[in-house]
């Protein structure tokens, strides 16, 4: 696979044996980030959003087994691949190591040149099976039928936020692909904040693509938390500007004719499907009313949200 600009996050006790693993996954075209202990590397994975962790087995300052349990438990790297580096590889360092979610455990001493082979294998396989977004490392279209299907299936209340950014592609076409990425990126961390800090475990978030996310939560809070989302995004986003279009309120666009148009900041639409007093039996039909709504809630101007209250016909 090419490797080039995928971000690894090392959390190692340095040692001439991790020195020379991150020379040859810098030299193979990984981006390496190092940590030297579990409390700077949340920070660091936060702000670098790795594709796949290592887990040096003696990093001060937390049982490595509790860290890795707290990142598979997180929604941002839940689907992210974690390998451990362990001084000897027993039966129940193997049971610790899978209980805690971690993907693969590698013995020391060990050949760099094999641990990027199976980390290339390692990636390869999560791409292709976990089919998680490049951009933001959210679960993708599979993922997000599955939650869906999962919740309908064990006869689970919940709530389906469809969530859109209005005005992406001016923006886009206006400041260019790499400052449509960055709001895209933003936008992903906003909705984690938000949902990691007012929701409950078995939330889920996931990217269909583009500008177009999915959150599954509860019914209760969907309201709650489409506000929270829509107030911290009408905060944050206008930084994405320069100062003298972020002051005029809009962007001047002029089309491939010369005709000049004028397009608002971007704003938030998130259309709310839930089962709370309706029955929904499919995927498909979620992603219907979700549509509808989204249509609707899009007619409007500024940051909005919907939540469909209809109730099924007796």
């Amino acid at each position: 696979m090419n490797s080039k600009s995928i971000p690894i996050l090392l959390v190692e006790n340095v040692s001439s044996e991790t020195d020379d693993l991150k020379q040859t996954l810098s030299l193979d075209g990984y981006q390496i980030y190092t940590s030297g202990d579990a409390a700077s590397a949340l920070d660091q994975a936060n702000k670098v959003l790795p594709r796949l962790v290592i887990l040096d087995e003696s990093i001060p300052g937390s049982e490595v087994y509790d860290f890795c349990s707290q990142l598979k438990n997180s929604l941002r790297f839940g689907s992210v691949p974690i390998i451990i580096l362990t001084n000897q590889v027993t039966p129940q360092s193997k049971s610790n190591a899978f209980a805690a979610g971690a993907d693969d455990q590698i013995t020391k001493p060990f050949d760099p040149l094999v641990v990027s082979q199976r980390i290339g294998s390692l990636l390869e396989r999560t791409i292709h099976y976990v089919h998680t977004n490049p951009l933001t490392g959210l679960p993708g279209n599979p993922d997000i039928e599955y939650v869906i299907r999962r919740k309908i299936q064990n006869l689970e209340k919940f709530a389906v936020a469809y969530i859109d950014i209005d005005y992406f592609k001016s923006y886009n076409d206006s400041y260019g692909w790499l400052a449509g990425d960055i709001v895209i990126r933003r936008t992903s961390e906003i909705i984690l904040d938000v949902i990691e800090q007012n929701s409950e475990e078995d939330s889920f978030v996931g990217h269909l693509g583009g500008d177009d996310f999915v959150a599954v939560i509860l019914p209760e809070r969907a309201e709650e938390l489409a506000q929270a989302i829509i107030t911290k995004f009408d905060r944050q986003i206008p930084e994405v500007y320069p100062p003298s279009d972020r002051k005029r309120g809009y962007i001047i666009q002029r089309d491939r004719q010369g005709n000049l148009y004028c397009f608002p900041l971007l704003s938030i639409s998130i259309a709310i499907c839930t089962n709370r007093h309706q029955e929904l039996v499919h995927p498909g039909q979620v992603a219907q009313i979700g549509l509808e709504l989204k249509e609707h809630i899009k007619t409007k101007l500024g940051s909005n949200y919907i939540i469909d209250r209809c109730k099924a016909p007796s």
